[in-house]
């Protein structure tokens, strides 16, 4: 238990380090999320990039507006999300595979099959596809994305839904609600304002997961984590036991018999490193099972369960 505890606190105080040095990073060069946020909590419905940009440039600082060159909208792709890990799937069975043989070649007809069902499908589903209620909002000037930043991360902005209040105890008093984005003619949609990470982070496919459907799976793979762990501290625990005993055995042993507990021994060590082996493939495959919105939280989880295993 001591360890474990030893362990978290290790990668808490790494973590840290990491997001320390991001920063200093940051501050000396240009990148594109440094003039743009990830937008969270917008209506399905909502999928007129200019209506949304239009919104940003009269809501999103309090005092002033802000320039919006450009609006990425994270669409609903459920329908084909499905069918692209299946080609995925299949494409990674086809490693290491006879192109020749007959179970390639029927691999290989039903991604074909599969890339013209979607091609197919691509005009029809345009028509009627609805967003993830998470946009990319790209804004003209960096100052203004650090302003907008600030304004929607604040404790009262996360915990009430307000502006920051002024005056000497602005801290301790909240401001104005902050605005919410209209359905309809009505404004009722509170949305979550952050950061957005590079474009080449965001897991496009995985933005209109449900959030109930996210926390499902993650306890799912916890779960089996967890179960698993428990099984390998069991087993490695016998095999402790185990060399205590045959080291035990050893001391009072000679010959032939001597070599043979200690060859039983470097046996047993092998089937701990085999079990952590095996912890180390499962927690990168639960890892990419859970619905993550960028890939660097898919690695983070996948490191997390890999380091406590």
């Amino acid at each position: 238990l001591a360890c474990i505890i030893l362990l978290c606190f290790i990668i808490l105080i790494t973590y840290q380090r990491m997001a320390i040095t991001d920063q200093k990073v940051d501050q000396d060069n240009l990148l594109p999320n440094d003039f743009a946020v990830l937008v969270k909590g917008l209506p399905k419905t909502a999928t007129d990039e200019r209506a949304i940009a239009d919104w940003f440039e009269k809501n999103a600082l309090r005092s002033r507006e802000a320039k919006v060159v450009k609006v990425v909208i994270g669409w609903d792709v459920d329908e084909f999300r499905e069918k692209r890990k299946r080609i995925q799937e299949l494409q990674k069975q086809l490693t290491g595979m006879d192109s020749s043989s007959p179970e390639a070649t029927e691999i290989k007809q039903e991604i074909k099959s599969l890339v013209e069902h979607l091609k197919s499908a691509a005009p029809e589903v345009a028509t009627r596809l609805q967003g993830s209620g998470v946009a990319v909002v790209v804004f003209q000037h960096n100052t203004d994305l650090k302003s907008v930043v600030k304004r929607w991360n604040s404790m009262w902005a996360w915990l009430f839904y307000r502006d920051v209040g002024s005056g000497l105890f602005r801290c301790c008093c909240g401001g104005e609600p902050l605005p919410k984005f209209e359905l309809g003619e009505q404004a009722v949609c509170k949305i979550k304002v952050i950061r957005a990470p590079n474009p080449g982070d965001i897991n496009w496919e995985e933005l209109a997961v449900p959030k109930r459907e996210r926390m499902v799976m993650m306890v799912k793979t916890n779960l089996v984590m967890l179960l698993l762990i428990m099984v390998t501290f069991a087993i490695t625990w016998g095999i402790a036991k185990a060399q205590e005993e045959i080291n035990d055995e050893a001391d009072h042993t000679a010959g032939s018999s001597r070599f043979g507990f200690q060859a039983l021994s470097v046996v047993l060590g092998l089937v701990v490193s085999l079990m952590n082996i095996i912890l180390t493939i499962v927690a990168r495959h639960l890892g990419k099972l859970e619905y993550h919105m960028t890939h660097t939280t898919e690695e983070f989880s996948q490191a997390l369960k890999m380091s406590i295993g």
